[in-house]
Parts: structure tokens; C-alpha cells; sequence
């Protein structure tokens, strides 16, 4: 609303926040984006990491 110095508008999109009470299962280990993600045996990717074959 300001131009473009002015604040940035954001949203935050999919918040991931603590169950209530005790979860018996495991965490799930999640990574920040496939893009950047080290994790290559993800079963979620669907992008090719650019920090190449690892």
C-alpha cells in the first residue's frame, strides 16, 4: 500500500502447530521446500533438489 519501500504484505500459508495432548506417533521429518531439501529418499518430493545428486 505504501510502494515499493513500503511494507512487505505477506500471509502465512500451511502453519504447522502442536497437537493437543499426547501423540503416540512418530514425528514426521519435513524438510523446508524439495527445491533446497537434503533429504533425497523423501517419499514426498516432487522436485529435483538443486543442490544436485546426493
Amino acid at each position: 500500500p505504501m510502494g515499493f519501500g513500503g511494507p512487505a504484505l505477506s500471509r502465512a500459508q500451511m502453519l504447522i502447530r502442536p497437537c493437543p495432548g499426547r501423540d503416540p506417533r512418530p514425528a514426521l521429518g519435513v524438510g523446508p521446500a524439495c527445491r533446497i531439501c537434503p533429504r533425497p529418499a523423501c517419499p514426498a518430493r516432487h522436485e529435483p533438489s538443486i543442490l544436485g545428486p546426493l
